[in-house]
């Protein structure tokens, strides 16, 4: 199969039994029929240039699947409900395949990879067609049985509601409060039936209801109204919540995608099925391959979770209380919502929000979905979901452990028989947290580990020893005792670029999954804010080799995942800053782990990490700062914003600034747009040359006022722990813009007005000001003013008489003091010689007299008596989800359309 070859489905008996899934016959679990599944194969998937065809070709076999099989399942599953069958199906096989030793796999891997492909267009599908609370009654909802749910008796009043396969007796209501609205449904016997999904049942704003007599979903109050005047007495409850029972379909499914992905990772602990009893408790067996079918496997189940996670609860509201048009289906994804809301721009150069599409109202219903106002943080049930599951830790699963899983698959795997009360019981407590934060943290190493280990991808096959020194703490096996799945027999040439393929994908998928782990409701997710803290180089979770959880640092255990380079993964995330995704995750990183931090902060050379700032920051400034941005964008660039955080937090370390000083880059022009060169320039003098004109372009297009602190943080923290060997030309800089600082500050201070916009410029102009007015003091101090000649230099030849009159300021007197009272001292001593021609050689000159000069420190007075001023302090607040998570989902956004949801012809067909 080459990438110009059409895909197609399977035929023969495979293709007969995947039309009898999608078909109205009720298909039970413990049918042997699923067993049918384990022969499907998409044609050429066990060739290499297979995913090259469906990554050239997005929409070829989404088409294919949604004519053959998404249009008759979604007309059949609310009776049959095959589809939530299928996925408990296709969730026991993978927990099984992971958990299998190679010679006793459940299937072959192009039947798990094929069943996974499968799995993934149908959900991408699905998520496209219906909005959260419909999606999760084709995803959850149980048929209701009367043998299995035990039918009640009812009198003619009563109402029939079915929740997660159960009936449940309630009433209708009558309510006085609104006119027009006659009866609403009390679901309080149903909240009460299942406690753990309460708070989602009584938020009626958010329920629909299905009718399985007609096939329509109704939101509340139309359910109420319909059912008393139709006499409709059967009800589907629809709450836009995953239910909260741990048997789940959804949360079996996202448990068994992260067992597998993490399980199955390069250099992950084997399972103690796998490793078997020989393996020793302080050498567990580990993963020495990566398969390209596993690495392709892992790739669909990141796509999954990014398609579920992006599923917006609508909100219901009655035609007179909404717009005149509700939203098509596609504007329920949060990637979608976040682009629309935020008037990002198209590649067409038109705004997303003058296309925004509508939907005609339906004229039989007076109720209309619609999705999040502009500016409303999104309900993410399924995101809601997944952060809960990662919480849970990594224990067995339920649905894997029963008897009709044993059925399925002979219960090989040693986790199939379920814990006893006692070992329940010792496994709680402070031993459950334990291992709780140890299964969240080998989730967020082993995503940290596939950005990195993306260059080395081709060689994860068939690893070299260069390869497998890339984790120096690491034992591997020897080739023979590898527990990874061998996956397809294929040609090594062939596996290394399918591999290649694959790692290339997964690096662009897990930063967004990992940000949205970790930025997601934090206050809500403690325990996943805690094990990202708690990552670090060369060692992580841990379990012993019969998989009981041990303490995280144990002496006798080993980390479950793979432990993280930190080398390397600084070097894959400095050589993408320019991109959204891994400039916010390298600022989370920097704030939020202290390992990292330490480690980046202990580089001693600035091409580690101050020059990719730099110049991440360089592209990410707008052409022209003078005017409108770039784009026409009307805020801040969040990644922008990021990278300066992330310099805020470098620059309150004395140690970063000293390199930053000492080190001398050979181009500085190159990182300020300039077209000349500025060669031998300390890299912090191109640093503030930049700071400088992100000043200059804050104030002339947004006036930021969160983004001109940062600035001047920035400033302030060079301030305290020291700047030298400033360039003359960002003497020059500094001065200009300080200057006219100056200008607007005392130009406000003569004349008053109450206007909003005017009082806020003044106080971003002020501290703007003040914090350069402390640059140019902490530069002029004693003994570092030697090394900053330059800056004496331009100040002697060019004073502005402006910092003369703010010398009377209350507040910035004293700074201003301190620099004139410098000033002056060295221009005592050695004033710039006048008989000298002017150029570069009275340049030199100046500056040895100078430098000569600052050897003889004066005492007394204000020189010597500069002002104190302490490092920046920040503090991450609540609205920083808020404020970078829109900029995570447009970047998801450019992966929907083309390898996750919603692409052209599905959008379309969904509106």
């Amino acid at each position: 199969m080459g990438n110009g070859q059409a895909l197609s489905l399977p035929e023969g008996a495979p293709g007969k039994a995947l039309d009898q899934m999608v078909g109205a016959q009720r298909i039970p679990i413990t049918d042997k029929f699923w067993f049918e599944l384990l022969k499907v194969q998409f044609p050429g998937v066990e060739q290499a240039v297979f995913f090259d065809a469906l990554a050239s070709k997005p929409g070829e076999l989404d088409s294919l699947v949604y004519e053959a099989y998404f249009l008759q399942l979604v007309a059949t599953n609310d009776h049959s409900g095959n589809l939530r069958t299928f996925l408990r199906f296709w969730a026991r096989l993978l927990h099984y395949y992971r958990t299998s030793p190679r010679g006793g796999k459940p299937c072959e891997a192009t039947a798990a990879l094929s069943l996974s492909l499968l799995c993934r267009c149908l959900l991408k599908h699905f998520a496209a067609a219906f909005t959260a609370p419909t999606l999760l009654f084709q995803l959850e909802q149980a048929p209701f049985e009367a043998s299995a749910g035990g039918a009640q008796r009812r009198d003619s009043e009563a109402l029939s509601v079915t929740y997660c396969g159960r009936q449940v007796n309630t009433h209708r209501q009558a309510s006085s409060e609104d006119e027009g609205r006659t009866a609403f449904i009390d679901l309080s016997p149903v909240a009460e039936a299942f406690p753990e999904d309460q708070r989602s049942l009584r938020d009626l704003s958010r329920t629909a209801f299905r009718a399985p007599s007609t096939g329509e979903t109704l939101a509340a109050l139309e359910a109420a109204e319909r059912s008393a005047l139709d006499s409709l007495q059967e009800l589907v409850v629809c709450p836009s919540a995953v239910p909260g029972a741990r048997n789940s379909v959804v949360r079996s499914v996202f448990r068994e995608l992260l067992g597998f992905f993490v399980s199955s990772a390069f250099g992950a602990q084997a399972s103690a099925s796998i490793a078997g009893a020989s393996a020793k408790p302080d050498a567990p067996l580990r993963n020495r391959s990566a398969a390209p079918h596993t690495l392709q496997m892992q790739v669909l189940m990141l796509e999954i979770l990014l398609t579920l996670s992006a599923v917006i609860a609508p909100r219901f509201v009655h035609k007179n209380e909404g717009e005149e048009h509700s939203s098509r289906r596609s504007t329920f994804c949060a990637a979608l919502h976040y682009s629309l809301g935020t008037g990002s721009v198209s590649e067409s150069g038109k705004s997303d929000v003058q296309e925004r599409p509508k939907k005609e109202p339906d004229m039989d219903s007076d109720v209309l979905e619609l999705p999040p106002q502009m500016g409303e943080e999104p309900s993410l049930p399924f995101l809601d979901a997944l952060l809960e599951v990662v919480e849970e830790g990594d224990e067995e699963d339920t649905a894997a452990s029963d008897s009709e899983a044993s059925q399925h698959f002979g219960g090989s795997s040693a986790s199939s028989h379920p814990k006893s009360s006692s070992q329940r019981a010792a496994a709680s407590g402070a031993d459950r947290s334990v291992a709780s934060t140890a299964w969240i943290e080998a989730v967020l190493t082993t995503l940290l580990n596939t950005i990195w280990l993306q260059p080395h991808a081709d060689s994860l096959t068939r690893p070299t020893e260069k390869t497998l020194r890339l984790f120096p703490n690491v034992t591997f096996p020897d080739p023979g005792e590898d527990p990874a799945d061998a996956g397809v027999e294929m040609d090594p040439k062939s596996a290394s670029k399918a591999a290649a393929t694959a790692g290339k994908q997964l690096a662009a998928r897990a930063p967004l999954i990992l940000l949205l782990l970790v930025l997601y409701r934090p206050q809500q997710h403690l325990l996943v804010a805690k094990a990202f803290a708690g990552i670090t180089e060369g060692s992580g979770p841990v379990r012993t080799a019969d998989g009981a959880p041990a303490p995280p640092r144990g002496a006798s255990a080993a980390p479950l995942a793979a432990p993280v380079n930190f080398a390397l993964l600084l070097e894959a995330l400095a050589s993408r800053l320019q991109e959204s995704s891994f400039a916010i995750l390298f600022y989370c990183l920097l704030h939020r782990n202290d390992s990292f931090r330490r480690y980046c902060l202990c580089q001693s050379e600035a091409e580690v990490v101050l020059i990719p700032l730099m110049e991440a920051i360089q592209k990410a400034l707008p052409t022209n700062t003078g005017g409108n941005t770039t784009g026409g964008s009307t805020v801040v660039p969040p990644h922008l914003t990021a990278l300066l955080l992330a310099l805020l937090e470098l620059t309150s370390d004395e140690f970063f600034c000293k390199m930053a000083s000492t080190s001398s880059i050979v181009d500085g022009g190159r990182l300020l747009g300039q077209g000349r060169m500025l060669e031998n320039i300390a890299a912090s003098s191109v640093l503030v040359a930049q700071l400088l004109k992100l000043i200059h372009w804050n104030f002339a297009t947004h006036r930021h006022a969160f983004f001109n602190r940062l600035l001047a943080g920035i400033f302030q923290n060079l301030a305290v722990n020291g700047m030298e060997s400033i360039h003359w030309y960002t003497a020059g800089r500094i001065l200009e813009v300080a200057q006219l600082l100056a200008k607007h500050a005392l130009k406000s201070a003569t004349t008053s007005s109450s206007d909003a916009q005017d009082q806020h410029k003044i106080g971003m102009v002020q501290e703007a000001l003040r914090s350069l007015a402390l640059l140019l003091s902490g530069c002029l101090r004693f003994p570092r003013v030697g090394h900053n000649c330059s800056l004496i230099y331009a100040l002697q030849r060019t004073y502005p008489s402006q910092f003369e009159t703010l010398q009377e300021d209350s507040e910035l007197g004293p700074i201003f003091l301190h620099i004139k009272s410098t000033v002056d001292w060295f221009q005592a001593r050695c004033p710039p010689d006048e008989n000298l021609e002017g150029g570069n050689k009275s340049y030199l000159l100046q500056l040895q007299s100078l430098a000569s000069a600052s050897f003889r420190a004066p005492e007394g007075g204000a020189i010597s008596n500069p002002p104190e001023t302490t490092r920046f302090v920040y503090e991450e607040g609540p609205g920083l989800t808020a404020y970078f998570l829109p900029e995570v989902w447009k970047e998801a956004k450019r992966l929907v359309p083309d390898h996750v949801c919603w692409s052209g012809s599905v959008t379309q067909r969904s509106g």
